[in-house]
């Protein structure tokens, strides 16, 4: 007999909103069980966003529990530091101009400030709901490109994403690395992604997080945009490793990309 191991133990999950967002109190990431860290997969997709308080972990902890969580060989430590550069400002889906953009991420911080800097995350599976029923039929057929201007060059992918785990839609767009609409004149483009860009930001789709050393917070970076505050004086360093992902799906089927 097969044992789904995410439904044969239950964590101490504590909403942080309506759509997005939990705490998972009583946990030890370090010594968790396969069956935890399934449980916590499951909740991931559920939540979109997880906090995990009070987990005080080293980088080669950090990189083990993200092989344990994803699918694939996770990248490296990432580090995020304010003394380096700034961070990317405006909200965004974690590296949406990749053809295999990051499934998750998983961060922690090292260095904090004494005020300010938190992120916050936006609902994209929310926004899409959100939308008029003639919208949502328009934006599924949608297909948007994605640039960070370096010289790997554009990449195309659906406006409305096919989450593989849960297979619910959400909007896939962001107003950092989301250049243009295709098929459609400019004006239209600007207009369309203005009216998907206030969707997702509406303040009832949002969950924000002051951070605290100790912290773990995973993210779906396939159905969330992030935005770091940038209204804090001093140090901030976050280390940071991404989940291996997949082409996005489309609500026809297909996968669409440069």
């Amino acid at each position: 007999m097969t044992i789904d191991l995410a439904r044969a133990v239950a964590l101490d999950i504590h909403p942080l909103g309506p759509t997005i967002g939990a705490e998972i109190s009583d946990i030890d990431i370090l010594f968790a069980t396969n069956a935890q860290v399934a449980a916590i997969r499951t909740a991931l997709t559920e939540h979109k966003v997880l906090v995990l308080r009070n987990q005080n972990l080293e980088d080669d902890q950090h990189l083990h529990f993200a092989l344990r969580l994803g699918d694939g060989e996770p990248g490296e430590v990432d580090v995020l530091d304010s003394d380096d550069r700034l961070p990317v400002h405006g909200w965004r889906s974690d590296e949406s101009f990749l053809v295999t953009p990051p499934a998750a991420s998983i961060v922690r911080p090292v260095i904090l400030p004494g005020l300010g800097g938190d992120t916050s995350w936006a609902d994209g599976e929310a926004a899409y709901e959100s939308l008029s029923d003639a919208d949502r039929r328009l934006a599924d057929g949608l297909i948007a490109v994605h640039d960070d201007g370096a010289d790997r060059g554009p990449t195309r992918h659906p406006v409305v994403r096919v989450h593989p785990e849960s297979g619910r839609r959400s909007l896939f767009v962001n107003p950092v690395y989301t250049s243009h609409i295709e098929g459609v004149s400019d004006d239209e483009s600007r207009a369309l992604l203005e009216v998907f860009y206030a969707h997702l930001t509406r303040p009832e789709h949002i969950v924000r997080h002051r951070w605290r050393l100790g912290d773990v917070v995973l993210w779906d970076a396939r159905s969330t945009l992030r935005y770091v505050n940038r209204d804090y004086v001093g140090r901030r360093r976050m280390h940071c490793v991404n989940l291996c992902g997949e082409v996005p799906a489309g609500v026809r089927g297909g996968r669409r990309e440069s």
